[in-house]
């Protein structure tokens, strides 16, 4: 199944992403964020909702920070560990979404 058409934009940095969904806001455009992709590409495949533009998220460093006190949208459920200094309840609720699989790339 082909997806519609939309533009993927890639910004570099948390900044460069919020001045482009203010442009995009500004110029009355919809768009979609687009972190793991597991919600949003097979919806825009069943054209649920799809809009013109996607804004990655893959690009911004900020976004695979893990640490005891941030996640960054990027990391993987599947990361959210004890191991990786992530508190136990976080990683008990992390490990019941979804199959072990689709955890290793939803974020």
């Amino acid at each position: 199944m082909l997806m519609p058409p939309f533009e993927l934009h890639h910004p570099g940095s948390v900044q460069e992403a919020a001045d482009l969904a203010a442009s995009l806001m500004e110029k009355g455009e919809a768009f979609d964020w687009v972190a793991g992709g597991t919600d949003v590409l097979p919806n825009y495949k069943w054209r649920i909702n799809p809009k013109p533009h996607v804004i990655s998220l893959a690009g911004i460093d900020e976004a695979h920070r893990l640490s005891s006190t941030e996640i960054g949208c990027m990391v993987p459920l599947a990361s959210l560990t004890e191991s990786n200094g992530v508190h136990s309840l976080l990683v008990e609720a992390a490990a019941k979404v979804a199959s072990s699989l689709v955890r290793k790339s939803a974020t």
